[in-house]
């Protein structure tokens, strides 16, 4: 009889258990164990920060005071203390306010290029957008969110929020207040409007739910643009007040279905879909009005607009031969240095694993950008390197190890380096590296810590012209090698700077002051007069002028990604520009109020006491209570951790449906050191069923037994992690040993009980090295997978397991595509006295046989059907179909009958990506298998259809 086998995947929030005595923890603990860490505690904040910090930790603490106080009436009143912890160690710019427990990181070294967060201090502009999410989290945790954080934690509490709450709302929010409360924001910059102004002025505008899911083959604005733009525009139409109704309504689920449209629409009469089409109609006509004042400076186009595959080109350096190198990263493909002549592209080299931004430089003819590294043990300390390539040679060298510089550029006579050098401290320097070994030559003073970015050499290399952030005010600066005097070439403005060009006696930068990101010019020499050279539709991006400074080489954004376009410019007959500040310019429509408007100069200086913060465990906290459920499984966990990562612990109660019985587990594990180590304790209950007395004929008698198994075990893990290039490195080496004691032991063909007291160990190794995917790539074009398992009895009951699993990547004939060879191998005889879990990965469509050993041999096909692009009514939205195609070769020994049992398969896999509820990432599949050999549990069955579904969040 054929039968359909349902495996229905529930969310995967943890991974697979490879031991047996104890669980895999998340709990890794990723700070280095040599930070002296300090904190300070507020009565809405508790900031945790490296010593050396004390001045950035005070400013954080008095801006998050002073909005909860003052700037947040527009999220509403409720309050929950929140802990802060400072990270100065990353390279990487980012922050995040997480449930689970409720926490926020701010990573403290700042982003290069001033677009991509406006010109506001980056540790304020980290203050203002993440305590913003903070106040979102506790003031939407209302009505029914509210009710099931006291049924479910703060899992829970998550769970219902993200349900509700659209993410566009909470990040279109967060930018929302890094704007009202600064002069700056990225809402005053146009950069950040750059995919919505290409879309709409090209005739093009996607529907909301693409808008809302994405795409795998259009470009789209992101869920921090499209949240904002809407925000905007009813903030301007229903007033500043009417988002703090709409997240408590929604929060409280006041209709189920589509609570946040739905409280959309009571409270400014229109829902999210009607408000997004009103959103773009609006900024259309707003930039087309804008255009017909512009006279638009001749462009002509150097790539042209890509027809198959979203790509992005940038920092484009026009070379003697007049081929272009820039750097181009597609959907289809990862980041890589290429050249550009006569219409033809070709790769010089790859890019690997970046820090934050793109970057690129290129001179003398030696390309120069970072790359990320970290140490491997401590991944919250990472390394921004110095890479240099050599077009003539084709020489890709690793300048530095475990550097933080970022922006260098290559001096075409000093065979030096300049670069910016950030620190532990969040201290920034101009420094000048050896070119050859990567060491430090020279450290520019900057007295003030002002934030510097992209240091260029003059043409001449006796001086250094760069860009200077003075809290949020932005300036050119001049460094002279010689003399060691800084001469500030701009005044200060809020506006941002990018792509600077140093010419013979001006600087050609890139600026917002326009309003649409245009070439500008000023003289090298002080006098401060800037000159407005273009006048381009969509904004020119990373500027390079060429050595006769008649034309320049820019990016500019289309609908399919960035192209590279020409101009011509004449410093001489341009006009001399007036800056006028962001805040004063109307085309923004930003409404401010007497509360929430430009709060720079009404932070109060507060000093709070600062203390040492130590112990083993540091705060940790209970904070969820989930109930959680599949097809196999009803439990009930309490979850505790802390906030550094480094302590967790866990209580599991439940119900194992596959083998009818109870079960209890709880385990702690500590990380602050450098090998985490953790305790467990569990009671299971098990029954197995088993075939016995097999046959060429698929003929077979099952005996079952019951028995009660407490395992009581400890261990320890060393998690290590490289990023090399385009490849990320993983290697985890754990041990565990423990007691297991069986009772009440019973055959169904036996009266006998038997009960089991085993001393066991278990170890084992895990490691990948997987190269980095593009947008599309369904799997690494190249990598390795390996893991090694033994565990084995020490006392005289007989158990023990070995299993070994190899997988291989390889590039397959399409770049999208992705080629999979794996394999597997498993030894444990039945007859030993205890059997280890099975977690082996069998052949497809068979009911896994049990036997003395078993070998298995996979190969994968996948590749995309195709980007439907398609929603039903915000339940579900599909993004891409795929299939993989396989065949599976497998043997399982079985040494009491001496025979070999052949379980070959062959099949088809058809997948649909589709976010579900507008943000569960998940993914729904049919797997059709053909058996080319008998499946003993359903003699007959050659063809097993089979659905499954699995997805994070």
């Amino acid at each position: 009889m054929k039968r359909i086998f349902i495996l229905f995947l529930s969310i995967q929030i943890c991974t697979n258990l490879n031991a047996q005595i104890r669980p895999q923890s998340g709990v890794k603990g990723n700070n280095p164990i040599d930070i002296q860490w300090r904190a300070l505690d507020t009565k809405v904040l508790k900031i945790i920060f490296p010593a050396g910090n004390e001045k950035e930790a005070l400013r954080i603490a008095n801006i998050i005071n002073f909005i909860s106080d003052s700037a947040s009436v527009t999220v509403g009143d409720k309050r929950k203390h929140l802990t802060m912890v400072l990270q100065t160690n990353q390279a990487i710019s980012n922050g995040y306010v997480g449930l689970a427990p409720y926490r926020s990181e701010l990573y403290a070294t700042g982003i290069q290029n001033l677009n991509w967060l406006g010109s506001i201090n980056w540790l304020d502009v980290l203050s203002f957008h993440e305590y913003r999410h903070a106040l979102q989290f506790i003031n939407g945790r209302t009505g029914f969110t509210n009710f099931l954080y006291y049924i479910g934690g703060e899992t829970f509490w998550q769970l219902a929020q993200a349900t509700a709450i659209p993410n566009w709302y909470f990040e279109g929010d967060a930018v929302q207040t890094e704007t009202v409360l600064s002069g700056a924001g990225r809402g005053r910059t146009p950069f950040f409007f750059q995919e919505q102004r290409a879309l709409l002025l090209n005739d093009i505008n996607y529907g909301y739910q693409k808008a809302r899911n994405g795409s795998f083959k259009s470009m789209l604005p992101d869920h921090y643009r499209l949240g904002y733009a809407m925000l905007n525009q009813l903030r301007g139409e229903s007033g500043p007040d009417v988002w703090r109704k709409i997240l408590r309504d929604a929060g409280a689920y006041k209709g189920i279905i589509y609570p946040f449209s739905r409280a959309m629409k009571r409270h400014t009469g229109y829902n999210a879909k009607h408000t997004y089409l009103r959103t773009y109609d609006s900024l259309r006509l707003h930039w087309e009005n804008e255009l017909k004042t512009i006279e638009l400076s001749t462009i002509l186009p150097v790539t042209t607009e890509p027809k198959r595959y979203v790509t992005y080109y940038d920092w484009p350096h026009l070379q003697s031969d007049g081929s272009i190198v820039a750097r181009r990263e597609s959907y289809n493909r990862t980041q890589e240095v290429v050249q550009i002549k006569d219409g033809e592209v070709k790769t010089l080299a790859i890019i690997g694993l970046t820090v934050t931004e793109p970057f690129l430089s290129v001179r003398n003819n030696v390309a120069a950008w970072t790359e990320l590294t970290t140490d491997p043990r401590w991944i919250n300390r990472n390394y921004s390197d110095l890479v240099t390539y050599n077009i003539n040679s084709g020489e890709k060298k690793k300048v530095t190890t475990h550097s933080k510089l970022f922006s260098p550029e290559y001096s075409s006579k000093r065979k030096q380096i300049v670069a910016v050098r950030s620190d532990q401290t969040i201290r920034n320097n101009i420094v000048l590296i050896d070119a050859e070994n990567g060491s430090l030559i020279e450290t520019i003073p900057n007295s003030e810590n002002d934030f510097l970015s992209y240091p260029k050499w003059s043409r001449d290399d006796k001086s250094i012209i760069f860009i200077t952030k003075r809290g949020s005010y932005v300036f050119l600066s001049r460094y002279d090698l010689e003399t060691k005097t800084f001469i500030e070439l701009t005044e200060p403005s809020e506006h941002v700077i990018e792509g600077i060009n140093i010419g013979k006696e001006h600087v050609y930068y890139s600026a917002s002051y326009s309003g649409i990101n245009n070439l500008f010019s000023v003289t090298l020499d002080g006098t401060k007069i800037i000159k407005q050279l273009s006048s381009v539709k969509f904004g020119m991006m990373a500027p390079f002028v060429n050595e006769n400074e008649d034309s320049v080489y820019f990016t500019q954004l289309g609908f399919m990604g960035n192209r590279i376009d020409k101009m011509a410019i004449n410093n001489k007959t341009a006009n001399t520009y007036s800056i006028i500040e962001p805040s004063q310019q109307s085309r923004y429509r930003i409404i401010t109020t007497a509360i929430e408007s430009k709060i720079e100069n009404r932070i109060p200086q507060n000093n709070y006491e600062i203390k040492e913060y130590k112990g083993a465990i540091r705060t940790p906290k209970l904070h969820s209570w989930s109930l959680f459920g599949n097809q196999t499984e009803l439990s009930l966990t309490l979850s505790i951790d802390n906030v550094m990562n480094d302590f967790g612990a866990k209580v599991k109660v439940g119900r194992n449906f596959n083998e009818q019985s109870n079960f209890v587990t709880g385990y702690i594990d500590f990380a602050k050191y450098y090998v985490p180590f953790g305790l467990n304790a569990s009671v299971n209950g098990r029954t197995l069923i088993e075939p016995t007395n097999l046959t060429d004929t698929g003929i077979y008698n099952q005996t079952s037994s019951s028995f009660t198994e407490a395992i009581y075990g400890g261990g320890l893990s060393i998690p290590l992690t490289w990023y090399r290039g385009i490849y990320t490195t993983t290697l985890r080496v754990y041990g565990n040993g423990g007691l297991i004691k069986t009772s009440d032991l019973q055959s169904n063909d036996s009266d006998l009980t038997t009960s089991l007291n085993l001393t066991v160990i278990d170890g084992g190794i895990e490691f990948t090295n997987l190269r980095a995917k593009a947008r599309q790539n369904l799997m690494p074009r190249f990598g390795q997978e390996f893991s090694a398992y033994l565990g084995t009895s020490v006392s005289k009951i007989s158990a023990q397991k070995i299993q070994l699993a190899a997988g291989l990547y390889l590039p397959a004939l399409m770049r999208n595509h992705g080629l999979k060879i794996e394999g597997g191998y498993k030894i444990e005889e039945i007859i030993n006295d205890y059997r280890f879990f099975d977690n082996f990965k069998h052949a497809r469509g068979y009911t896994p046989l049990q036997g003395d050993n078993e070998w298995v041999i996979s190969v994968n096909y996948a590749l995309p059907i195709s980007y439907p692009d398609f929603g039903l009514v915000g339940i579900v939205y599909f993004k891409r179909i795929r299939a993989n195609i396989f065949a599976d070769f497998s043997e399982v020994k079985r040494e009491s009958l001496n025979k070999t049992f052949a379980q070959n398969s062959v099949g088809t896999e058809i997948l649909f990506d589709m976010p579900t509820l507008n943000w569960l990432q998940l993914s729904f599949g049919a797997r059709f298998t053909s058996l080319l050999n008998t499946n003993y549990f359903d003699n007959g069955t050659t063809f097993v259809p089979q659905f499954f579904m699995g997805g994070t969040f």
